[in-house]
């Protein structure tokens, strides 16, 4: 059972084409929360619809980065394209990396269930 089959369907709803979407997640230390936000720009207007809520069982920063992307692609319609603008280079890194390693390498990143969710959602 991955990752995905613990989430939510997506929530933003665009008839274009091509979704434009901004991602950002966060985690707080102090309160030990993580959470996410999308912002969807649809016909050249931002925060026309939005979905942000807290993030169960993350532990830092950089998985609430990744949650945050993997959020904007499960509101993709199979039809759709998407360009997703993300503040974390380390996610985009990580997705480049970790598409093309081994099966056997992949089992050493601790955010392997994110991770893999993704590259099953771009392809």
């Amino acid at each position: 059972m991955g990752i995905k089959n613990n989430i939510n369907p997506g929530t933003l709803n665009c008839n274009t084409e091509h979704m434009i979407i901004y991602t950002d997640g966060s985690y707080d230390p102090t309160s030990g929360n993580a959470s996410y936000a999308l912002v969807l720009e649809e016909d050249g207007e931002q925060y026309n619809q939005y979905e942000s809520e807290k993030i169960p069982e993350v532990q830092n920063n950089y998985c609430a980065e990744l949650f945050a992307i993997l959020r904007a692609l499960i509101n993709i319609q199979d039809e759709q394209s998407v360009t997703i603008h993300t503040d974390s280079q380390s996610s985009i890194d990580a997705i480049n990396m970790y598409s093309q390693l081994h099966e056997e390498d992949k089992c050493k990143f601790c955010e392997n269930n994110l991770l893999q969710a993704i590259i099953n959602e771009t392809t």
